[in-house]
Formats: structure tokens, sequence, C-alpha cells
């Protein structure tokens, strides 16, 4: 029986420089994604009480519903359908002390 040799590129650590440019890197495409194709938001009212309770959280595709714009071809855009949940922005904020 042949003994196979041992790599010892295998056997070493990761270090914590490589460690770091992996997590910045995996942090960059994170913020990308959220802020450009998908956002996270919680139902506050129960206006949808038959589908979404208040409280669940939704992630919302930004990206098919936004108007055409020149720099993004590649983003098919399509126009609002029956049964589609919209998500709006709440027009004022508790700070603003409306209710």
């Amino acid at each position: 029986m042949k003994k196979l040799k041992q790599d010892p590129a295998r056997n070493r650590s990761e270090t914590l420089l490589e460690m770091l440019s992996s997590n910045a890197g995996l942090v960059v495409v994170v913020l990308f994604v959220f802020a450009f194709i998908f956002q996270n938001f919680a139902i506050p009212s129960s206006s949808m009480a038959s589908t979404l309770l208040v409280g669940d959280h939704v992630l919302v595709e930004r990206a098919n519903l936004a108007p055409a714009a020149a720099w993004t071809p590649f983003v098919h855009y399509r126009q609002v359908h029956r049964d589609d949940i919209i998500v709006f922005y709440s027009p004022f904020t508790e700070a603003d002390g409306q209710h």
C-alpha cells in the first residue's frame, strides 16, 4: 500500500486577514442586495388581515415594479397585476406626533 502525501497547505488554518477579507466581501454583497434588490418590511396594521397579520415580515422585490431606467436594461420591468401585494411607505412617522 502506498502512503499518500499530505498537502501542507490543507492543514493550515485561515489567518485573521483572510477571514476579515472574506467577511467584508460578504457584507458588501448583502448590503448591495438589500439596498437595490430586496427590502424587508414589517406589517404595521391589520389592513391585510385576511392575508398578512400585524407584525408579519415580508421580503419585497424592488426591481420588478420599479420604473424602467436606461442604466438597468437587464432588469425586467412589469406592470402591476391584480393580486400583487404592493408596499407603500408610511406618510408620517411616530416622531411627527400624528396618528
